[in-house]
């Protein structure tokens, strides 16, 4: 739900249309089915969506800008803000993505994180193979098929989600990895 364009000090928002909010509430909840309940609701309690989200950061020189962002985790609360974006693909590897971040962030005792260091991980990677592990992408998959250092990042992702709930196997994603169509178009009608 969204209730304010200064959701805090640091993140601002638009709200969306009425027209839209039906549609992302289905998507979210087609995406939420991909997790047993137990396990998101553990993790998060709100999901708030908005336009034109971001966060308000100071540059080198100290000067506060607001940066686009595609969503946020609220650390050390039970939520996350979305991005609505009229791609659905986009808008479902969001859902993913922060999803990822809040399941990180709650189940740290599952992840080893000098392991996953000595990986060499790019920044925020972990979330983003967490979004293609949900949502069909062709070329993350031929990426991992051609490179053994990113195939050992996502059996190391894959491990994360298989103590998460047993039925995380690599089984598991490879079917939830088949192309998929949105629930509803879920573009905003102004």
């Amino acid at each position: 739900h969204y209730k304010d364009p200064k959701i805090s000090d640091q993140i601002f928002s638009d709200g969306l249309s009425k027209g839209s909010t039906n549609s992302v509430a289905i998507e979210i909840a087609d995406a939420l089915k991909l997790y047993p309940n137990d396990l998101t609701e553990s993790a998060i309690d709100e999901i708030y969506i908005g336009r034109n989200l971001k966060i308000s950061t100071k540059d080198a020189s100290g000067k506060t800008e607001r940066v686009s962002v595609p969503g946020v985790n609220l650390q050390n609360s039970q939520k996350i803000i979305l991005e609505f974006s009229d791609d659905p693909l986009l808008f479902r590897k969001t859902i993913h993505h922060e999803i990822a971040h809040k399941l990180l962030e709650t189940y740290p005792m599952y992840f080893d994180q000098k392991t996953w260091a000595n990986l060499d991980p790019a920044a925020d990677e972990d979330a983003k193979i967490a979004e293609n592990l949900f949502v069909y992408d062709p070329l993350f998959w031929d990426r991992v098929n051609h490179s053994k250092k990113l195939e050992k990042k996502v059996n190391f992702i894959i491990q994360f989600y298989h103590q998460l709930d047993p039925q995380f196997t690599k089984a598991y994603f490879e079917t939830q990895s088949l192309p998929w169509k949105p629930s509803l178009p879920i573009g905003d009608k102004n």
